[in-house]
């Protein structure tokens, strides 16, 4: 019977292992995944970022602004609401996208994530490096909005659930919608 020293094999166990790894990293993206948008976006960290960084979590994603008074507070609220009862999912991220481009900074966003009580470690803000990034996502995640003359945005309100891989598997538009919807097609992909 061979004899294998335990060198040999842990040697094989971590070349079998980083093989899966490779492969894993290496699988392509689905054709309907948001991840797929080769945009480049600033974080509340002040580091260049991509939505595919965000692959391997499922993703609260909606486009919102740090100035706003109006409906973004009330996104931001109902988002901690799903983050409760989405509990069961601890590797979930909540991404805000701002329609503002030229004006959100890391530093606007991190005091926003400061003043609402919001943690950054799952709570990740993101500035498009121009308004075509923006428009971009605002298309796919089908999110209507207008810059105003005084510099606020008029805007739809929605709220999407992507899979691990940038796939939308539902969504809410506007304040009033019920977040049930939501919640189960979370719990179904648990």
């Amino acid at each position: 019977m061979p004899r294998f020293s335990l060198r040999a094999l842990i040697v094989c166990l971590v070349l079998a292992f980083s093989g899966t790894l490779a492969f894993a990293e290496e699988a392509p993206l689905p054709k309907d995944s948001l991840y797929q948008l080769e945009t480049r976006w600033l974080d509340q960290e002040g580091n260049r970022a991509r939505l595919q960084q965000f692959r391997g979590h499922p993703v609260l994603i909606t486009m919102a602004y740090t100035r706003c008074k109006y409906s973004c507070p009330m996104i931001v609220e109902k988002l901690k609401k799903i983050e409760k009862e989405l509990a069961f999912l601890p590797e979930l991220k909540i991404l805000l996208v701002s329609f503002d481009h030229k004006n959100e900074t890391p530093n606007t966003f991190r005091a926003f994530l400061k003043e609402k009580g919001l943690d950054s470690q799952r709570w990740k803000m993101l500035a498009g490096e121009n308004a075509s990034a923006v428009r971009e996502l605002a298309a796919v995640l089908e999110v209507n909005f207008k810059a105003e003359k005084n510099g606020d945005f008029s805007h739809s309100n929605v709220i999407a659930l992507l899979d691990s891989d940038g796939r939308k598997r539902a969504s809410l538009n506007g304040l009033a919608a019920d977040i049930k919807s939501l919640v189960s097609a979370a719990q179904e992909k648990k």
